[in-house]
């Protein structure tokens, strides 16, 4: 139990990797596409992956 509240304070303290910064982000369609799947990249940018 200690050891998941560690690794659930260091995953707060990392800062995300940056969104992504391209002509799309402020399309319907993609924003969409980013709702759909920010439960993914979320904890993906979390641990580092762009």
């Amino acid at each position: 139990m200690d050891a998941d509240e560690t690794n659930a304070m260091d995953a707060r303290a990392t800062p995300l990797a940056p969104l992504p910064d391209h002509g799309d982000v402020n399309m319907p369609w993609w924003q969409e596409l980013w709702r759909r799947h920010a439960h993914i990249t979320t904890p993906l940018r979390a641990r580092g992956l762009p």
